[in-house]
């Protein structure tokens, strides 16, 4: 038997369990490409040392507790091309009193309990680069609305960069989601899920409207993914929620009318627009997010059909206070481009003028998607964004509300016409109320 003070290296390529009934005959555990699950019994064990939890490219390491396990040392999961995963069982507590570290490849597995325990205490300080993954408990799993589990406390805070940049949890039905929230304590930062009603999330004034008066800013409405993996013919709601930072989250369709699965991804500061559509010419449906307090926009991109694994691009500078964006083929090249309608910020320029316009990014998709600014159009405080052949001529109309004055600001492409930006789009007249 090994004394308090060696260490134990885990390998066997298997699912298996390790009960213990008191202090565990060793200090370090070092889990490899095996997924063992510590069973301990009494209140609570003791970890002396250190651990570490890294697999192989093609086998996740995986340490499972149930029961109370506190560790004295460090706790670093994954590395690279090494997955990890640290799972907590169901009423099970993992208390980490040194540093927590979790690759970016690499996930925290949480499964919701009954007994009111937080599972994941963090006293030390985080480095959180991957994803947490929120399973329900066995059994029948139908929480109120008001029900509330604290899923992770971490002592000293946590900053934005150590956030998780994905977030995994369960559907509860059609009426019903998941509100996750960073709470900033006394004693720290807690993240708390709370069974909300989707009355108060998406309020739509009917069937045909896209105003959001909830708590989400914008909503977009498209066959992402689903649990599986790729597009199944069911539209997935994707929205964003405002916050400083703001928040975007896809609900899954299970294909029956109910949310199979919610997932969370971080937005800027107070996003203000969402929209859906392939933005890298992949086949698969991306989503690009305006943040209105940035004055940015930023794509997730739907790779390998795994709405989990988004990868987020580098935000792209608008105008002031981008308030909605469109995805449109607007130079014809085949490639999605983007527009934005920046609403601004002052209240009237120097010139006496009102601020706003209209911008143009354009798409080039080499070894990886980048967006340049090709041109702008001075609109006053433009809002939404309407694109279409509204007369069937081929021509592309813009339409763009005008918060200024009540108007409706028309801009027309000329098909065949010149590669030159002013001769792209013309302005085609200003209309109060109704564009006929």
């Amino acid at each position: 038997m090994p004394s308090i003070s060696d260490s134990v290296s885990i390998a066997i390529p298997a699912k298996f369990e390790i009960a213990s009934a008191g202090a565990l005959p060793f200090a370090n555990v070092a889990v490899g490409p095996s997924k063992p699950t510590f069973i301990l019994s009494g209140a609570s064990t003791t970890l002396s040392g250190n651990v570490h939890v890294a697999g192989m490219p093609n086998y996740t390491g995986d340490l499972e507790i149930n029961g109370a396990l506190v560790i004295a040392g460090d706790v670093t999961v994954g590395g690279e091309f090494r997955p990890g995963a640290l799972s907590v069982k169901a009423d099970s507590i993992i208390e980490i009193q040194g540093a927590f570290s979790l690759h970016r490849n690499s996930q925290v597995h949480i499964e919701l309990g009954v007994n009111g325990t937080t599972p994941l205490k963090l006293l030390g300080t985080a480095t959180i680069e991957g994803s947490l993954i929120v399973s329900p408990p066995s059994g029948m799993f139908s929480p109120v609305i008001g029900e509330s589990w604290i899923l992770l406390d971490a002592q000293l805070g946590l900053s934005v960069e150590n956030k998780f940049p994905v977030i995994v949890i369960p559907g509860i039905g059609s009426d019903k989601y998941f509100d996750l929230q960073y709470v900033t304590a006394l004693n720290g930062t807690q993240l708390i899920a709370t069974v909300q009603s989707v009355d108060n999330l998406y309020d739509l004034d009917d069937a045909g409207s896209v105003d959001v008066s909830g708590t989400a800013s914008s909503i977009v409405v498209a066959d992402i993914g689903s649990q599986s993996g790729p597009a199944d013919g069911y539209d997935d709601i994707a929205l964003t929620l405002s916050g400083v930072p703001g928040s975007v989250m896809i609900f899954v369709n299970d294909g029956a009318g109910s949310i199979q699965t919610q997932i969370m991804y971080p937005a800027g500061n107070n996003p203000t627009s969402i929209e859906a559509g392939t933005i890298d010419n992949d086949g698969t449906t991306d989503i690009i997010i305006a943040n209105g307090d940035d004055d940015t926009f930023f794509v997730l991109f739907n790779v390998d059909e795994d709405l989990t694994s988004m990868i987020p691009s580098p935000p792209v500078s608008t105008g002031d206070f981008p308030i909605d964006l469109e995805i449109i083929d607007f130079d014809q090249d085949g490639d999605n481009d983007i527009v934005v309608a920046c609403f601004g910020e002052d209240e009237i320029l120097l010139d006496g003028s009102v601020p706003g316009e209209l911008q143009f990014f354009d798409a080039t998709n080499l070894f990886r998607t980048n967006f340049s600014l090709v041109g702008s159009i001075a609109l006053e405080r433009p809002a939404k964004i309407t694109p279409g052949d509204v007369n069937h001529d081929k021509d592309l109309f813009i339409s763009v509300s005008l918060n200024s004055a009540g108007k409706v600001a028309r801009l027309r492409q000329i098909v065949g016409s010149s590669t030159i930006f002013n001769s792209w789009f013309k302005p085609h007249g200003y209309c109060f109320r109704r564009c006929r």
